[in-house]
């Protein structure tokens, strides 16, 4: 029984080699382009950040009685923007 399981599948076809390597080709070629694409919208959302960031700093900027007490509100740790003591 074993000897006929044996038989079987050493005689089963097996894909031809052309095919595994364009399975291949596809399969590194979307993880390439996978790869550019992430690199590609951090840069565009790294650049509407920016763009928005200096528009707000214009608006605060042209505002009578702005402060700038929240300047570096990035630096405050979670708990301190939790209570609302970040910029006092």
């Amino acid at each position: 029984m074993v000897e006929a399981i044996v038989r079987r599948v050493a005689s089963a076809e097996r894909p031809p080699p052309s095919r595994s390597g364009a399975q291949l080709v596809i399969n590194s070629g979307t993880t390439i382009v996978t790869f550019l694409m992430v690199f590609l919208i951090q840069r565009s959302q790294n650049k509407d950040s920016l763009a928005l960031q200096l528009k707000l700093n214009e608006i605060v900027s042209a505002l009578d009685g702005a402060s700038n007490r929240l300047v570096n509100i990035e630096d405050v740790t979670e708990a301190e923007l939790d209570d609302g003591q970040a910029g006092r």
